[in-house]
């Protein structure tokens, strides 16, 4: 730093003009002034930092160049202002030397200052430029002393400056030294001292800008916060006002229906009246008879007095009395007059209660204009309105009019008052029918003063909902449960007590009185004796049939029986063995009989002689057990089980050597030998010495008989095994009547529903009958709004019969015209004497059509010529309840068949013959076929399982022979194979059907089948995607349509890459139908399991007494129990069932008070683990109020669904599922997730009204959306919190709702029937 500073001062000493060194010396003395001042000034850091930037960049170099052009323009000035020559060139020659002096100095200070630049650097890299610059400035300070002493000398005359520079050049250097060590050592310290300030600032700044993160951070994060939740809150509002905009939108539908039905109320009251006048004008005309006989017989009175006046006297003394009577009538019949007077006023009051409902019309009319201020998304139709006013002042005019013409018949009745013994049996009559007119005008009132309460209830409503929406202080929660208890309406329920004014009341909870009869006679809906007539016919028609499918079914299992037993006669011959007891062996306990039950023993040490001592497990033995020499059936194994505390052992056997053993037979009718070995576990087997051991079974009829022919061995067997059943088909021939009456009352009362709503309009497609006869004449209503053809100009309809493509009454774009209500078109046709069915569907002068998604439109016929168009559907299938269930997939097959085959059509159903099947559920089994497929040889059986026609596939390679229907790791091939060996077996029999459906993956090979002719319809029914994808995604490709379980479901999984596979132009084709229960097998009036049948009348006391049953049954505390709801579930426990779902509703319900009880089994061993400790920890903690029970028991279910209150079905996913329909059945209220068919089925009281009046219900039950612990505990808060509240709980009446609901197959049969004659035109098309 020394050598820098030097050659610096050097530099500057060397300069020739005093001016350039003044100004650097005026630029130091400011430089060290402002470093004098850092101490004190927070700024000075900053200037220290300026002045050393300028000192270090001379230092450097970077500016000596710029000053020594400075120095050199100021000594050409000062060369110009030299007047002599001399001095001029002495002066240049001067500058000239110092000049290559600056230069050689300011080459030897670029060096010095590049070489020190290199040590510093290698000495410490770290130093801070700042410091640097710091102890540059301290230099240029000692610089300026030297630089002032310098210009001191030089300022007294120019011309000696090279004389003065040598001789002071010593003693400059001198002061130079000094100087630089005293700034030296005060620089030193300044620089100690700013960097040790400079660290702590640099440390405050670390810890302000830390602190400054945290807190931008923090507040970040609250923003954020903050944001989530205004915009939650924003989705709510908007939401809540959503379900409020369409609550209101319904509720302005529900006035104007009951505008239209008071209408409809008004125009059958101006027929009565009608026909009332017209009544009263034939008694005026018949009175007016009497009265001319009564002239009569007073002039015949006249002529007796002549003759015996004195008699005559007498008789008008009496006739004067009974005048006197009937003036007294006549007074009565003047009274009876004042009072239909007062029905006049009583007319007169109704025109006032009319104008009033004119006035709340307007009302109505403000408040729609209001609400399109505030919503302009509102549509209300002011026409629809204006023309219900108009039809009021209509109504008033007419209601005037007849006031008149009653005036007028008052006039009429006045002058008969001469006819005074007509006149009393006219009164009786009259005052009849003024009654009856009375009643139906009360009745009018009423319904305008309750629609006059529904429209100040619906202002009022408005008006709180919508001052709800502007109060922001209240939580979004509690205003969207507000205003949707506002929203939501109690259900109106019918008492038992109104059961004296019913005429008929339908098994669906339908109440049908006097005055709906005619008009649904007129509609073609039976009801009153005509239905209980049908009914009749039709369950005997049902007898009848299965009778003969029994007395069939007999035959053919006393066929089989004989023949079977026939050809064995022959097998029995070839065993000399075959006895009923070999010594020391085995012994049967009685004598083996054919078609009975037979116990065998059989010596363990026959097997095992040396064995006595072994384990349990060692220990166990099995029989293998065949009948007629192993030829009758497929070998079964049966356990042998040890006889402990045996009191009675055979005889004629060594005891002291026997250790019985047992098993028991169920000895088949055919068989007339019995064949068995005996093995162990350990593979040791007793098989008689390779002669296996056999017993004779005997026949009941072995006694001599005189004809044994094979026609009397058949009929002697017939007898025998219909008086065996004769039991059990008494019960199936009342069941199967009872069945077809309960079908022919469910389809008669959805008539009654679709007709009464017909009545009121809430169908866009309606016919005028609902059910018109064959030759007359019916009128097809259609409204376009909401529908394909809203935007029409011009709608014309097609119409055909008998679900044909060509009929020859078919009849293309009918033009339909405008009806008598507003906005509904309609068109009138003949129907034809042979149409059972009319066809029909809507289109446009262009491409859009109204077709019912494919499936076109249908009115039933009545009274048609000819047969009836049918359909033959085949199903296949791997699973058929009860013969072979495993899932939901059985349950559906059978009872989708029987509800086909019950709407008159012909069903069959494919399954394989499983070695594991129920075989006792299937009726007259026999072997129909058999042929060759590929290397194999398939068996075709035959037989009914409730009903239906069932066709067995066996093939002798044996995929059905191994114990099981799924699990075996081949079910692919084996199902495949079943696929194809069904159409095989089509083909060769020539009974392919209309439709084949298919259902799941397992049978979906047989769609691509090459043997299925292009004439037969493909449908696919998807029970569960989670298997079998591949095969799923291929069969909705080629199929004709395809369904699944439910309409959710179908949502959920449409874009799924098995189904989002569909061509566009079929995009229609996949549809989701609601699976069915069967209501004869789920039917709380009939249930045997139940302790007292109910209905949805009596619920409450058939449900209390099941309760108390099922808490004594469950051994739970019943104190109290009417106030403590039980909370139930049925399920199988696994985690699409939603496990931990169910836990947190068991642990809420009990921390609540309620019950809890759970029926349900665990696959998973850690599942089934989790529900014991669950079960342990409960009963522990809340003894006598829950109950667990880990297996099905079918007569449990039963009581838990009648004697639950609230029914938890929480499923993860759910694709239809039936407990909670089933529930409802039985009046437990359901409570769901909403997901697949649950969300189909299940409408709750707060969050529903509006999409269940969507569905044509009623709200049912809760349900909740979320999969977390806390949306459970919701919707089971809410739903406790109602039951708690009894009075709200009766007013709901949920139980009884849910009775009255039909979830039966009844309409999804009906569809699936719509899309199989859809499917089989398009198949026919294709053709």
């Amino acid at each position: 730093l020394f050598v820098q500073n030097f050659f610096v001062v050097l530099c500057l000493s060397l300069s020739p003009r005093p001016a350039a060194v003044s100004s650097l010396n005026e630029k130091m003395r400011n430089f060290d002034d402002d470093d004098e001042d850092d101490e004190d000034s927070d700024d000075s850091e900053g200037e220290f930092a300026d002045e050393g930037d300028w000192y270090a960049s001379l230092i450097a170099g970077e500016r000596v160049g710029e000053w020594l052009d400075v120095i050199e323009e100021e000594t050409k000035q000062q060369r110009s202002n030299d007047d002599e020559e001399k001095e001029e060139e002495e002066e240049r020659k001067a500058v000239k030397t110092a000049s290559s002096k600056r230069v050689l100095a300011a080459e030897t200070l670029q060096k010095s200052l590049d070489l020190l630049a290199a040590k510093g650097e290698e000495e410490d890299e770290e130093e801070d430029v700042d410091a640097r610059r710091k102890r540059s400035a301290d230099a240029v300070v000692a610089d300026e002393e030297f630089s002032r002493s310098r210009s001191e000398s030089f300022s007294s005359d120019d011309s000696t400056f090279e004389r003065v520079a040598e001789s002071e050049k010593e003693e400059a250097q001198k002061v130079l030294v000094e100087a630089l060590e005293a700034k030296l050592a005060e620089r030193e310290e300044n620089v100690n001292a700013l960097e040790r300030k400079v660290e702590e600032m640099e440390m405050e700044f670390r810890k302000a800008s830390e602190a400054l993160r945290a807190t931008h951070k923090e507040l970040e994060e609250k923003e954020s916060k903050m944001q989530e939740e205004r915009d939650a809150r924003e989705e709510k509002e908007v939401e809540a006002f959503l379900a409020l905009e369409r609550t209101f939108q319904l509720e302005m539908g529900s006035l104007k229906k009951e505008l239209e039905s008071s209408e409809r109320d008004a125009e059958t009251a101006r027929a009565e009246l009608e026909d009332i006048k017209r009544k009263l004008e034939m008694d005026i005309a018949r009175e007016k008879e009497v009265s001319e006989e009564l002239r009569k017989k007073v002039e015949e009175l006249k002529g007796r007095q002549s003759e015996d006046a004195s008699g005559e006297v007498e008789k008008k003394i009496r006739e004067n009395a009974q005048l006197t009577a009937e003036i007294n009538v006549l007074k009565d019949k003047v009274a009876h007059l004042t009072a239909l007077e007062s029905e006049v006023t009583r007319l007169k009051e109704k025109e006032t209660l009319n104008a009033s409902l004119e006035n709340e019309i307007e009302k109505m009319r403000v408040e729609i204009a209001n609400n399109k201020l505030n919503d302009s998304d509102a549509v209300i139709d002011e026409n629809e309105l204006s023309a219900l006013v108009d039809e009021n002042a209509s109504l008033k005019e007419e209601i005037g009019t007849l006031k008149l013409k009653v005036e007028s018949l008052q006039e009429s009745l006045k002058t008969t008052k001469a006819t005074i013994d007509v006149f009393q049996a006219t009164t009786e009559r009259f005052d009849l029918e003024t009654s009856e007119l009375m009643d139906e005008r009360e009745t009018l009132v009423k319904k305008i003063v309750d629609l006059e309460r529904m429209l100040q209830e619906s202002i009022e409503e408005q008006k709180a909902l919508q001052q709800a929406l502007a109060d922001e202080q209240e939580e979004n929660t509690k205003l969207v449960l507000a205003q949707k208890e506002k929203a939501s309406a109690p259900v109106p329920v019918a008492s038992s007590s109104s059961s004296s004014s019913l005429s008929s009341t339908t098994e669906r909870g339908i109440l049908i009185n006097h005055h709906d009869e005619n008009e649904l006679r007129r509609q073609g809906v039976p009801v009153g004796e005509e239905l209980d007539a049908l009914t009749k016919d039709v369950g005997d028609r049902a007898y009848k049939k299965l009778y003969d499918h029994q007395a069939e079914a007999l035959m053919i299992e006393a066929v089989r029986i004989v023949d079977a037993r026939n050809t064995a006669k022959d097998s029995v011959k070839k065993f000399d063995n075959a006895f009923e007891s070999v010594r020391n062996v085995y012994a049967c306990t009685s004598r083996p009989l054919a078609g009975e039950k037979v116990t065998i023993l059989y010596n363990r040490k026959q097997l095992l002689p040396n064995n006595s001592a072994v384990s349990g497990e060692e220990k166990a033995m099995f029989a293998m057990v065949g009948y007629n020499g192993w030829s009758l059936q497929h070998a079964i194994k049966v356990d042998l089980q040890p006889i402990e505390n045996f009191h009675s052992p055979p005889k004629n056997h060594d005891q002291e050597k026997c250790e019985w053993w047992e098993f028991a037979l169920d000895v088949p009718s055919e068989a007339m030998v019995i064949d068995f070995v005996v093995g162990d576990s350990k593979g040791k087997f007793d098989n008689n010495n390779g002669k296996d051991y056999h017993i004779e079974a005997a026949v009941e009829t072995d006694e001599i008989v005189e004809d044994n022919s094979r026609e009397a061995q058949i009929e002697r067997e017939y007898h025998l095994i219909a008086e065996k059943r004769r039991e059990k088909n008494h019960e199936e021939l009342a069941f199967a009547r009872k069945c077809a009456e309960s079908a022919v009352r469910a389809k008669a009362a959805s008539l009654a529903k679709k007709a009464i709503s017909s009545i009121r309009g809430e169908f866009r497609v309606f016919t005028d009958p609902l059910r018109p006869k064959a030759g007359e004449r019916v009128t097809i209503r259609y409204r376009p709004d909401g529908g394909p053809l809203t935007f029409a100009r011009a709608i014309y309809v097609d119409i055909n019969f008998n679900r044909t493509q060509n009929h020859p009454a078919k009849m293309e774009k009918v033009n339909m015209r405008a009806g008598l209500n507003g906005g509904v078109l309609e068109t009138t046709i003949d129907v034809p004497l042979d149409a059972h069915v009319v066809d029909f569907s809507f289109r446009d002068n262009g491409i859009f059509v109204d077709d019912n998604e494919g499936a076109d439109y249908h009115c039933d016929v009545i009274g048609a010529s000819g047969i009836a168009p049918k359909l033959r559907i085949a199903h296949l299938a791997v699973e058929m309840a009860p013969i072979a269930k495993v899932g939901g997939l059985g349950d559906v097959v059978t009872a989708l068949s029987r509800s086909v085959q019950e709407q008159g059509h012909h069903v069959d159903v494919y399954v394989p013959k499983y070695d594991c099947m129920n075989y006792k559920e299937i009726e007259g089994l026999r072997k129909v076929d058999q042929f060759h497929y590929g290397n194999d040889v398939i068996n075709i059986y035959q037989g009914f399982v409730e009903g239906v026609r069932v066709t067995f596939i066996d093939p002798e390679c044996g995929h059905f022979r191994v114990g099981c229907i799924y699990g075996r790791g081949d079910d692919h091939v084996r199902f495949g194979y079943f696929s194809d060996a069904c159409v095989a077996y089509m083909k060769r029999a020539n009974c392919f059907p209309d439709v084949l459906h298919v259902h799941d993956w397992q049978t979906a090979p047989a769609i691509w089948s090459p043997d299925r002719p292009k004439t037969t319809a493909t449908a696919l029914t998807i029970h569960n995607l989670q298997f079998g994808q591949d095969l799923i995604r291929r069969a909705m490709i080629e199929c004709t349509f395809a369904t699944t379980v439910s309409p959710t479901y179908a949502e959920e999984i449409k874009h799924h890459p098995s189904i989002n596979v569909i061509p566009e132009n079929e995009s229609t084709k996949f549809k989701g139908i609601r699976n069915g229960i069967d209501n004869d097998i789920w039917d709380p009036s009939n249930d045997e399991f139940l302790p007292l049948r109910y209905d949805w009348q009596t619920c409450k006391e058939g449900k209390r007494e099941a309760k108390l049953e099922l808490l004594k049954r469950m051994r739970m505390d019943a104190t109290d129990f009417e106030s403590k709801p039980i909370v139930a579930c049925v399920t199988r426990l696994t985690e699409q069932k939603g496990v931990h779902l169910i836990k947190k509703a068991c642990r809420y319900a009990l921390e609540k008070g309620a019950y809890f009880v759970l029926l349900g089994s665990a696959p998973d061993d850690r599942i089934a683990n989790d529900f014991a400790n669950l079960a342990n920890e409960m009963k522990s903690q809340h003894p006598g109020r829950c109950g667990f029970f880990f297996s099905y028991d079918e007569p449990l279910s039963h009581l838990i669904y009648a004697g639950a209150d609230i029914f938890c079905v929480p499923s993860i996913f759910e694709p239809c599922g039936l407990t909670q329909m089933i529930a409802m059945r039985y009046g437990a209220v359901p409570l769901v997730r909403r997901t697949g068919g649950l969300r189909d089925t299940v409408f709750d009281v707060q969050l529903d009204p509006a999409r269940a009046a969507s569905y044509g219900k009623s709200c049912n039950g809760y349900n909740f959306d979320g999969e977390h612990e806390q949306d459970i505990e919701y919707a089971l808060k809410r739903a406790l919190g109602d039951y708690f509240d009894r009075e709200k709980w009766n007013q709901m009446n949920l139980p009884s709702v849910g009775m009255r609901q039909d979830w039966s197959w009844t309409a999804p049969s009906e569809r699936y029937i719509d899309l199989y004659w859809n499917a089989r035109r398009k198949a026919n098309r294709q053709q």
